[in-house]
């Protein structure tokens, strides 16, 4: 029975990790393919329980790349910088590609604020980012 359910374990694992796709290095030659709308849900560190929607549109299709990052922040995680839970909106203007294969856009201001991306196959986005000392992550789908 025990081994049954190691196996199953196993075979759930394997299937979520194929599910993703590969990663896909991001490079001048495929950044074209990231122009659009791509939908998804943000995870927000310290409250990892604590998700919402969220829209990330990348306006252009060269270096550095633009984008405008739509998302509804839950309230007990907006009190924790001080601020109000809701759909918010940003846009920056710095997306640039990194020696990882990914893309990055970073503040210039004293926030150290930086959210990066990654290609998973064609259609997915893993996201990863850093605001006021909190750390998240994401997921996005082309649409």
């Amino acid at each position: 029975m025990r081994k049954i359910i190691c196996l199953a374990v196993v075979v759930l694992v394997i299937g979520l990790i194929g599910c993703a796709g590969p990663k896909v290095a991001i490079t001048p030659s495929n950044v074209a393919s990231l122009k659009g709308t791509w939908e998804g849900t943000l995870a927000y560190g310290e409250f990892e329980a604590q998700t919402g929607p969220a829209k990330l549109e990348i306006l252009n299709d060269t270096l550095p790349l633009r984008a405008r990052l739509t998302a509804t922040i839950p309230q007990i995680v907006a009190s924790y910088f001080g601020g109000q839970g809701g759909q918010q909106s940003a846009e920056n203007n710095n997306g640039k590609l990194s020696n990882r294969g990914t893309i990055v856009w970073a503040s210039d201001d004293a926030s150290k604020a930086s959210f990066e991306i990654t290609l998973m196959g064609e259609k997915n986005l893993n996201a990863f980012f850093y605001f006021k000392g909190m750390r998240g992550d994401g997921n996005f789908t082309k649409k």
